[in-house]
């Protein structure tokens, strides 16, 4: 689970942790990261904070109606309640929550547990076995007992019958 790690979060998600539960401590007041490859689509270009860039993701998957079961009309009411402004620099800012409290909105609790929930895609991690590489991309100094480091324990390890179930 993602926590809001600013301010009185911090401390719930270190209580969750303590619990036992996987806990994913986002600090949505952050800057977000330059990425200048990207150029003009740079996030750091149109958002102060990861909280305005995560809501952008929420409101361009419902945009594309990609958000399915979103039936809480209290989710929804709160979603429909946020603003947004611009900085001197045209980034988008989510509007804070003392501001809206003056404008009588109570705090966005499960808009906010949505933000975390769907703001950040899983990372997607991929691997490729060493099995599957042509033989020439397998060797590497730490495998190979001809390689001029000399032949590492690890390749030994490899080699032998304790590596896989039940060894190690």
């Amino acid at each position: 689970m993602r926590v809001d790690a600013d301010g009185v979060g911090h401390n719930f998600g270190l209580h969750l942790r303590d619990e036992g539960f996987p806990v994913q401590m986002v600090h949505v007041g952050v800057p977000v990261e330059e990425q200048p490859n990207l150029q003009m689509e740079d996030p750091a270009r149109r958002f102060v904070n990861r909280k305005a860039q995560y809501y952008q993701r929420i409101a361009d998957t419902l945009e594309h109606d990609a958000l399915d079961g979103l039936t809480d009309d209290i989710t929804v009411n709160q979603l429909s309640t946020l603003r947004y402004e611009l900085d001197p620099r045209g980034r988008m800012k989510i509007e804070s929550k003392e501001k809206a409290r003056e404008r009588g909105v109570v705090s966005p609790d499960r808009a906010e547990a949505l933000m975390l929930a769907l703001g950040e895609p899983p990372q997607v991690m991929e691997w490729t076995s060493i099995r599957q590489l042509p033989a020439q991309s397998r060797r590497h100094p730490v495998f190979d007992e001809d390689s001029p480091l000399g032949y590492s324990g690890l390749g030994t390890l490899l080699k032998s019958r304790r590596f896989g179930p039940g060894g190690f």
